[in-house]
């Protein structure tokens, strides 16, 4: 993350999940709190990726929203530096399979 951008990494078993219908949840520790991020699919089966951060006094959640072409778009491409990107009001969101991460287990 940076001033301009967000880049979200999962692994394959987490595109799995996702094009399966299920949201990857994780908690990212800051200091003595902690965030949310959450990525799921697009509820409105929209094509498009967006990602939106609520908070109130006692949590904060970055959620990022992904349509099932896109998911299925990231799935062909396999593991890239590039994935897949959307630009909304000049910050650029990423996501994308980790080349360095893999799943063995169940």
């Amino acid at each position: 993350m940076d001033g301009a951008s967000l880049r979200f990494k999962i692994t394959d078993r987490e595109l799995e999940e996702l094009l399966a219908g299920n949201p990857v949840v994780n908690q990212l520790a800051i200091g003595a709190a902690s965030m949310t991020v959450m990525i799921d699919l697009k509820p409105d089966f929209s094509e498009e990726m967006s990602a939106q951060y609520q908070m109130d006094k006692d949590s904060a959640t970055l959620r990022l929203t992904v349509g099932a072409e896109k998911l299925a778009q990231l799935k062909a491409m396999g593991k890239s530096r590039d994935g897949i990107a959307v630009t909304d009001g000049g910050t650029t969101v990423r996501l994308l399979v980790d080349a360095r991460k893999t799943h063995t287990g169940s």
